[in-house]
């Protein structure tokens, strides 16, 4: 069980870095792979001070023997869980809350143009959103105003706007999934509803996630996309996009791979008072991980990469400006961004609908800490007391047989990550506290 405990130090402990905020000391980041280094540190750091301080005083007043030295080693690798589990509750208010069984959940956002409010009104009736606003949810502040909605029924919702009649009405949304989230986009040309992918960029290198939504009057774009990231004058060259630089360059392309691969989730009607618009549609781009940082939008006319073939270098690279920009300096978050307008203006709003990540990753520390802790007292003694203990001919078997509970424990992780037992990553932990700390005390007392 102990096994079971320190190896998810790469494993559970690293999905939950990437929940948490990497950034300190301004912008430099501290990645959770990064984190997996303290251990070692600690362990060079530790072994002489218990050598020269801890064991010394410790045995004035207990008498030390391998036993008790692995039995408290045991308990402090169940409190190093009781810590993870404690920083993993505030990761979760940051975590998307997926709708309850036979329901999805709606988001609202205003794409319309400055001055114009909408709010809804009937069985399914929200706030009056400002341009650029959109239904917020957002637990650290107990806040939801997500629509929950049944899943399977064509839901129909009614607008009242503060200005221009013409402007859509109301909008029966499709068929809504079981446990899904939807993004509800009204522009001046009517409403759409996109399905949203809720979760969190799991790259681990302190990204954002940020869907595109092309929505434009003048013409129905299904072509390539470019994000840039905005350059310090210092670092500015003739060329804003490179795609030879991964790191400043994202990308969203339309049949790559040979017509077989696409960015492009879905081409949909936009809906009016009218019904279904047969002229103007609006394309979906698919989610993406980016980095935080200053980015521009661009129209990208060629393919930036391919699969098989170099990036596209930045003089052959053929470009359009869309003149707008995002500035994210946030980790974790899942964004919708919207172009209407025409071609040469367009307008942009953007919805932020998952929260970003704000439990810093130093939160970490005290459970490797800990866990280091329990690794001296735990594992070190149990190397050295399965080969003192061990008659001479048998200390290789011995050996084998202590390594061999790694692999144990190793086991017992697998199969609980195959049962998949819990959906929410604290009761994991403290769970495993738990069950190690109930386990020291019945060997103890049972003895």
């Amino acid at each position: 069980m102990y096994w079971a405990l320190y190896d998810q130090q790469g494993s559970v402990w690293l999905i939950q870095g990437i929940q948490m905020d990497c950034r300190i000391w301004g912008s430099t980041l501290l990645l959770p792979d990064q984190m997996q280094s303290i251990n070692s540190l600690l362990i060079l750091l530790f072994i002489p001070i218990f050598q020269v301080i801890i064991y010394p005083t410790v045995s004035k007043f207990v008498t030390i023997t391998p036993l008790r030295k692995m039995v408290t080693g045991g308990i402090l690798a169940s409190l190093a869980f009781v810590s993870s589990g404690i920083v993993q509750l505030q990761i979760n208010k940051t975590l998307p809350e997926l709708p309850p069984e036979n329901f999805g959940y709606v988001t609202v956002m205003n794409s319309l143009r400055e001055g114009c409010n909408f709010s809804g009104t009937g069985d399914y009736s929200f706030r009056s959103l400002a341009f650029n606003d959109s239904l917020v949810y957002d637990k650290l502040k107990n806040l939801n105003e997500m629509i929950k909605v049944p899943a399977g029924d064509n839901i129909t919702f009614h607008f009242t706007h503060s200005c221009k009649n013409g402007y859509v009405s109301t909008y029966t949304a499709p068929l809504i999934k079981n446990k899904k989230i939807y993004n509800l986009i009204v522009t001046e040309l009517g409403a759409v509803i996109l399905q949203v992918n809720p979760d969190k960029p799991k790259k681990g290198t302190g990204e954002f996630s940020l869907s595109i939504t092309m929505g434009l009057n003048d013409t129905n774009y299904v072509g390539h996309l470019a994000l840039c990231r905005v350059k310090s004058d210092s670092e500015k060259s003739k060329y804003p996009c490179d795609p030879t630089t991964p790191k400043d360059f994202h990308y969203f392309q339309v049949n790559y791979d040979n017509e077989k691969d696409t960015d492009l989730d879905s081409v949909l009607p936009f809906y009016n008072n009218n019904g279904f618009d047969s002229e103007h549609y609006v394309s979906g781009y698919t989610f993406k991980a980016i980095q935080p940082g200053k980015w521009s939008f661009w129209y990208m006319h060629n393919m930036a990469t391919s699969v098989g073939a170099l990036s596209t270098k930045p003089e052959d690279l053929d470009i359009t400006t869309t003149g707008q920009y995002i500035d994210i300096g946030e980790q974790g978050g899942v964004y919708a961004a919207v172009f209407t307008g025409t071609y040469k203006n367009p307008i942009f709003t953007i919805n932020q609908i998952v929260p970003s990540n704000t439990v810093s990753i130093l939160w970490q520390v005290p459970q490797f800490v800990i866990i280091t802790l329990a690794e001296i007292l735990f594992s070190i003694t149990g190397y050295e007391f399965a080969y003192s203990q061990a008659a001479p001919s048998m200390k290789s078997l011995v050996q084998a047989c202590w390594i061999l509970t790694t692999a144990i424990g190793d086991s017992i992780i697998v199969l609980i990550a195959v049962l998949a037992l819990f959906d929410n990553l604290a009761t994991q932990f403290f769970v495993y506290a738990g069950n190690k700390i109930l386990k020291y005390f019945f060997t103890k007392f049972g003895s």
